[in-house]
């Protein structure tokens, strides 16, 4: 749209204040609109690379001696880890830490000194090895 320059100057102020309202409503509107697409397109912060996150020290069990949370099916936990400075990504918390799945050695739950001692003083009966839950083994 041209101003005419002929119009005069209150004609011209009065267009400015139709128009500028909506240009700065298109602006707002087109600044929104990108930043929701700048979060659509974040990785998921369990997808980041090795260096992209750094992770605390596990929390373990004390009853089975592995990392809370270790599954016997998939025999991964799960531990708390930040986005390395300047690295930003989807689903964290609001504390800025995100769970990541590790591996795990899944226990069945018995105590590590119970079986040490079965071991030690009945092992060569295999009573250990029933006692950890591996009848087959300890025949």
């Amino acid at each position: 749209m041209s101003l005419d320059p002929d119009l005069p100057r209150k004609d011209m102020y009065s267009v400015l204040l139709v128009i500028l309202p909506v240009v700065t409503q298109t602006l707002a509107s087109t600044v929104e609109g990108h930043q929701d697409s700048e979060e659509d397109s974040l990785k998921a912060c369990s997808d980041l690379l090795i260096g992209q996150y750094l992770c605390g020290e596990p929390e373990i069990d004390p009853k089975t001696q592995s990392i809370q949370g270790c599954s016997k099916d998939t025999r991964t936990g799960y531990v708390w880890c930040t986005p390395a400075p300047g690295v930003t990504c989807n689903g964290l918390h609001k504390n800025g830490t995100f769970p990541k799945n590790v591996p795990c050695e899944w226990t069945n739950g018995q105590s590590f000194e119970t079986a040490l001692l079965l071991s030690i003083f009945l092992g060569m009966f295999g009573v250990d090895r029933f006692y950890l839950g591996y009848p087959a083994l300890g025949e």
